[in-house]
């Protein structure tokens, strides 16, 4: 069972895949490699070169922008999905890339580096970094709720345990961090009011709930 958690978690790593219809975007991080597929036919039609290790994607509500994080490169490369082009090359040094989301009118994106503990705040407008934001250890995946104001990033270690922080987005500040029983390794964005995105660690099977106004809950095993 052990090692068919960590065969899963590997392939997860791998292969990180979203979509912008009517193409899907899945990182490769072993060539550095960017598969585009026709959702309709599920065939790749291009592949697009971009940087050294790309973990996390994530595409824009319009459609129109995919912005990859490339981890060893400490940087976005910006696709534009009409043409499937690398047009920018964001630089977030130092930050090590893993987790990537994009604000629902996608003015912002904002990127989780996993060693350093920061978050990368980017204008789309201008494809810069605007705010570094320290958040808990380990950050490896973000998600933002459908306002814009506030943006969630799951620690899998804090306290030598894992957590959740969550970002003030009108003034790109750390608002809340709340401990977990276990680390937490990836965020759902909030869909449904009040406000909710879900913790996960896979591995454990160890759940927490997030909301729109932040309060610290534990989490509970969905065993």
């Amino acid at each position: 069972m052990n090692l068919r958690r960590m065969f899963l978690g590997l392939l997860l790593i791998v292969a990180t895949q979203v979509h912008a219809a009517p193409f899907a975007y899945i990182t490769s991080e072993v060539d550095g490699t960017v598969s585009v597929i026709d959702t309709a036919t599920n065939v790749v039609v291009t592949t697009i070169p971009v940087g050294r290790f790309p973990l996390g994607v994530a595409v824009n509500a319009a459609g129109t922008r995919a912005y990859i994080g490339n981890y060893a490169d400490n940087s976005i490369s910006v696709i534009d999905t009409a043409t499937n082009t690398v047009i920018d090359l964001i630089s977030v040094s130092p930050n090590l890339v893993q987790g990537i989301a994009v604000s629902q009118d996608g003015s912002r994106v904002y990127a989780a580096g996993g060693e350093l503990g920061i978050v990368s705040v980017i204008d789309t407008a201008t494809d810069t970094v605007i705010a570094t934001i320290p958040v808990g250890r380990a950050p490896r995946s973000v998600a933002v709720n459908p306002a814009g104001t506030r943006v969630y990033v799951g620690n899998s270690t804090d306290n030598d345990h894992g957590g959740f922080t969550v970002i003030d987005a009108t003034n790109n500040a750390a608002a809340t961090r709340t401990p977990l029983r276990k680390p937490a390794k990836s965020i759902a964005p909030p869909t449904i009011t009040p406000m909710k995105a879900t913790a996960i660690s896979p591995e454990m099977r160890e759940t927490a709930l997030l909301t729109a106004e932040p309060i610290p809950l534990w989490a509970g095993s969905t065993a």
